[in-house]
Order: C-alpha cells, then structure tokens, then sequence
C-alpha cells in the first residue's frame, strides 16, 4: 500500500524515480561513512590502556626495593599488579577488536565472500584454531594480523 503526502493529496510519497535516487544516493552516502563511535572507542580503549600500563609500571616502581612486612600487604601489592594487568589486557583487547570488527566490514564490502569464510572471520576472536585458515592468510592478512594481535 502506497503512502501519500498529505490527506488531500492522491500522489504517492516515492512517485518520483529521480527522488528514489537522490535517497539511494544519500544513503550510499551515510554508509560509506565512518561512525565517530568506533574511532573514539578504538582511541579512549588505547588511551586508557596506556594509562593503566603506566599506573601498572608507577605501581610496581614504588614499592621495588621496599619491605613487606606482612603476607596481607603482600597479597594486596600482588592483586592490584593483577588489577591493573587485567585491565590494560582488557582495555588493549576492546581497541583491537573494535579495529578488526571495522576491517571486516570494510573487507566484505570490497568484495563477496563465502559462508563459511565470512563465519571465520567473525569467530577467529573467540576461536584461535581459524588460524589454521589458509584463506584467512591469503586473503586477509590484515584481518590476521588484528585477530593474532587482539589474541
């Protein structure tokens, strides 16, 4: 059922083949751009990894060469280094991923890949053994490289 412009008005909303392309065009247009969500994620997850890595590294220097005087503060010194590990692994992992997610798109919008390549690259995050992929090498060595990097 065609929608119309007004009640009064018997032309339909997309009568007009010049208008059904300029609204392609315009959505060809929004697609090919890039979001500001997926650069600014990938940057903040770096940064914030550089500054956990960094608090990571103050964290250890300051108590080098010190004293623990009980098996408690001990404990304590071990699960912040662990704290702060985890996070910069984490954070690292979240900038990595967002890049690869990015790059597949890319990829499958420059050419057409099968199923079961397409299923590859989507789990080679979750799964290391789709690095046995041949086609993965040969095909998307940049995709390889992230996933191998994220791991």
């Amino acid at each position: 059922m065609a929608r119309y412009r007004d009640a009064g008005s018997s032309e339909p909303l997309h009568s007009s083949p010049v208008r059904g392309r300029q609204a392609r065009s315009s959505m060809d247009q929004r697609t090919s751009r890039v979001h500001w969500q997926a650069p600014a994620t990938m940057i903040s997850s770096l940064l914030l990894g550089i500054i956990f890595a960094i608090g990571h590294d103050r964290c250890y220097n300051h108590y080098n060469h010190r004293p623990v005087t009980t098996s408690f503060e001990q404990k304590v010194l071990v699960d912040v280094g662990t704290a702060f590990a985890f996070m910069v692994k984490m954070f690292f992992a979240i900038s990595t991923a967002t890049a690869f997610s990015q790059q597949i798109w890319l990829s499958l919008k420059r050419k057409a890949e099968s199923i079961s390549d397409i299923d590859t690259l989507f789990d080679i995050l979750q799964n290391a053994l789709y690095f046995g992929n041949v086609t993965l090498w040969v095909r998307h060595r940049m995709l390889a490289v992230i996933a191998l990097v994220t791991w």
